[in-house]
């Protein structure tokens, strides 16, 4: 069969034929000598099906289809644009590119339109690639989207773009932004070199599967007030800055790594949720998995190693439960727990991490059970600043200083514990045997328990020592109560302690906030806080007189930013200066000014800037008892 061939000038004088509807023509369409600067509008007023000469370039054009549901371009290349609405466009094995600096898109569908794009490269657009709006819809397969200014792909107003094998390459905005209740669905996509994050969520949902994020400037993905999201076998690699961050937003990432962060691999604020599962984090500047502000965490299966700082931080209440996981190599602690009443680890490996194998600090309560800590920090469980920990079922291999330190008013229950101090640390693939070898001695050992108690005070010249409890095991410098029950030592023997059974820690005494001593003069440290951690350790004449001045903080070991001295809006007796009722409990960093929980919770749902002098992007964080 003849096809009839036409001018591409020409498209737009084709009417429609009433005998046309139940048959599609087909075109053969050939170029015409056109002035390169100008732009040819060609309005489609008819279903058709175009067909071009593949290689030839057909100059610049700008294709307009309203209300025609079935379009096809098979084969184009051309500078210029094709807009849809209400319309179905199929689009093969074509290149469109270079559109007028005017035009926002290079292929834009609205109005309930649907494109499909198969085996296309779409590029060089000063302001957007590909758009979908107002409950529209894109497929794109083997495509390429590259070298777009703003955005690659726009999904808004109920829309959804579903890509198949895409290549997302550069941009000076995030290469794809999705939002009001759109959804994006991608399999085997590469995406890379976005100025600021891969992928902006709002109010939307994401499944990405088989997908590669490679080298974008603050991330992969930034979701923000959007639920049901996945990434499923996903690589995210060599980010600039956070991978995943949330933000009242959940999502689900199974089998996949994130690695080579200058930032968190994921980091859950604003009461977001995460489900993390047989994924891998490694090498970040900052923690691997950051979860604050009230954030839910579930991980199961999955490795944490290599990190600047730590490997897990949990606070400002949220709420975390860690099963099967390994932690290790990390420059601060393995995990941190601060100002969080709901902390879980279980059947997890902490291993070679500088200062702690956990850190249980700032009111937090933490629960660890049936879990390994292998050596290469200083202390194992390091409970401070009024923390709770109760380990059970758990073992700790050396090296170390110390098994358990408690300070500055931490206390803790830790039974049927294991404990081997090592000179030199197990290798990973030993740690579950050497654990199995140890209990069988654990088992053959009949002998008596060796049972202590201890009394803290003060002065301590007038502790209570025994020749067995040293500080290589459960080094107590707190008033609190402290048991050690059923636990067993390598070369000691079955041992028990109770410390300091007199003075039980309880929701009254918890509410005071007694001060630390001051590192240098000894009196009472009030109203001078380290940024961003929070602590009090020092006057602020004190601190401003130091020659040198500390660098990280003495017990939580972060870097100190500034030293800051609170601020109380609502005067001497403690009270917030927002609701007038309840006494402050918190501090805002780095600007000083004390606030309520209430308030503070309240507040930081919605903004992320003091309430008080307006200061951007600062962190509360609770006022605590150092006793």
């Amino acid at each position: 069969m003849n096809i009839p061939k036409i001018p591409i000038s020409k498209l737009g004088t084709l009417e429609p034929v009433p005998e046309e509807q139940d048959n599609i023509p087909t075109y053969q369409v050939i170029s015409d000598p056109l002035n390169e600067l100008s732009v040819d509008t060609i309005e489609i007023k008819k279903p058709m099906i175009l067909n071009f000469s593949c290689g030839e370039n057909y100059g610049t054009h700008s294709f307009y289809v309203k209300n025609i549901q079935r379009f096809e371009i098979n084969n184009l290349t051309c500078n210029g644009n094709i807009y849809l609405l209400n319309s179905t466009c199929t689009i093969r094995n074509s290149n469109i590119k270079n559109p007028a600096d005017n035009i926002d898109y290079i292929l834009f569908a609205g109005d309930e339109s649907k494109c499909i794009a198969e085996d296309c490269k779409f590029s060089n657009t000063k302001i957007y690639g590909i758009g979908a709006d107002n409950f529209s819809e894109c497929q794109l397969t083997n495509c390429e989207v590259v070298k777009c200014s703003l955005y690659s792909i726009t999904i808004t107003g109920y829309s959804s773009c579903n890509c198949n094998n895409v290549l997302i390459d550069g941009g000076t905005q995030e290469l794809i932004t999705v939002e009001n209740n759109s959804l994006l669905l991608m399999k085997e996509c590469t995406l890379l070199n976005a100025t600021t994050c891969a992928i902006f969520l709002f109010m939307s949902s994401i499944v990405a599967q088989d997908c590669i994020f490679k080298l974008n400037g603050k991330g992969a993905l930034s979701i923000r007030e959007s639920i049901r999201n996945m990434l499923i076998n996903c690589q995210i690699i060599d980010s600039n800055d956070t991978a995943v961050l949330l933000e009242n937003g959940d999502i689900t990432i199974e089998g996949t790594t994130i690695t080579g962060c200058n930032g968190n691999g994921i980091n859950a604020q604003l009461a977001s949720r995460a489900v993390v599962y047989n994924c891998t984090f490694s090498n970040t500047k900052w923690p691997l998995a950051a979860f604050c502000d009230k954030s839910t965490g579930i991980i199961r299966d999955t490795l944490f190693e290599i990190s600047e700082m730590s490997g897990l931080i949990v606070r400002g209440e949220s709420n975390v439960n860690v099963q099967g996981c390994t932690i290790r190599k990390c420059a601060e602690a393995g995990i941190r727990i601060s100002d969080t009443r709901s902390a879980k680890f279980s059947n997890c490996i902490i291993a070679d991490c500088q200062y702690s194998g956990i850190e249980v600090t700032d009111n937090s309560t933490c629960q660890i059970q049936k879990c390994i800590f292998a050596g290469g920090f200083e202390i194992a469980i390091n409970v401070y600043s009024t923390g709770f920990a109760s380990v059970s079922d758990s073992a700790v291999f050396g090296p170390f200083k110390s098994v358990v330190w408690t300070h500055y008013g931490g206390n803790g229950n830790f039974s049927n514990m294991l404990i081997d101090n090592l000179s030199i640390p197990l290798q990973p693939d030993s740690i579950q045997a050497f654990a199995g070898h140890a209990n069988i001695l654990r088992q053959l050992d009949t002998s008596n328990p060796i049972i202590e108690t201890f009394t803290y005070s003060l002065n301590q010249n007038e502790n209570k020592k025994c020749e067995v409890n040293d500080e290589r095991f459960f080094r107590l410098d707190t008033k609190w109560f402290v048991s050690v029950t059923n636990c067993f030592i390598v070369g000691v023997g079955h041992y028990e302690l109770i410390a300091n059974p007199g003075n039980h820690r309880n929701d009254e005494n918890s509410k005071q906030r007694i001060p630390a001593k001051c590192l240098k003069c000894g009196n009472p440290a009030i109203e001078f806080h380290f940024s961003p951690c929070g602590h009090c350790l020092y006057c602020h004449e004190c601190f401003e007189s130091l020659e040198t001045k500390p660098t990280h903080c003495p017990i939580c070991h972060l870097p100190i930013e500034k030293g800051v001295q609170s601020v109380n809006c609502g005067g001497d007796d403690d009270t917030c200066a927002i609701c007038y009722d309840a006494k402050v409990d918190t501090i805002i960093l780095p600007c000083g000014h004390t606030i309520c929980r209430e308030c503070s919770n309240t507040w930081f749902k919605e903004a992320t800037e003091c309430p008080f002098c307006r200061e951007s992007r600062v962190q509360p964080r609770a006022l605590v008892s150092y006793e």
